[in-house]
């Protein structure tokens, strides 16, 4: 009987309890977020921008407090370092191969709020929040049959099972590697 060795690639959505980052940063995420976003909000306002800019602009043109914009990103960092580190630990076994190809913290994208939105300030801070984490990796398994769409309900369902208890939430997606 013959084998099939099956690449795939997993993109998953983690959402971390925000008590989880509380306890391994000095550094409140809600706070760090509300924070951002109000002073985020001044700046676009007091420039007449009609968009809140991605963080990275404010890296590079300064108008917030840069210990604000490093407070935001060791708590991304953690986030990261977190997720990937329970991730490894509960996918071990039920994959042959893991490879993490990305993780990030959307609060690095560009928002989608405007300026001038209902609770643009609220919806900004959710944005920052750095309790979410953008994974990207690819698995491989080994399997009797070849790759069908059961096997990609299967990767998605196996990961899910694995790792429902460990993430306040959690999405995956599953795509055979091309």
């Amino acid at each position: 009987m013959a084998l099939h060795f099956i690449n795939l690639d997993l993109s998953l959505r983690v959402e971390l309890d925000d008590e989880v980052l509380s306890q391994h940063s000095v550094a409140s995420p809600q706070i760090v977020a509300h924070e951002l976003a109000l002073s985020i909000s001044d700046y676009v306002r007091e420039h007449a921008m009609g968009y809140y800019p991605a963080l990275d602009y404010f890296r590079s043109q300064g108008g917030i407090d840069a210990d604000l914009l490093d407070a935001e990103e060791s708590l991304a960092w953690l986030a990261c370092r977190l997720v990937r580190e329970e991730i490894q630990k509960k996918l071990r076994a039920a994959f042959s191969t893991m490879k993490f190809l990305e993780l990030k913290a959307p609060a690095y994208s560009m928002p989608t709020v405007r300026p001038g939105q209902n609770n643009a300030i609220t919806q900004l801070a959710q944005h920052y929040s750095t309790n979410v984490v953008k994974v990207d990796m690819a698995v491989s398994l080994i399997q009797k049959q070849p790759a069908d769409d059961n096997l990609l309900r299967y990767a998605r369902q196996v990961t899910a099972r694995w790792l429902k208890h460990s993430f306040k939430g959690l999405q995956v997606q599953a795509f055979l590697a091309e």
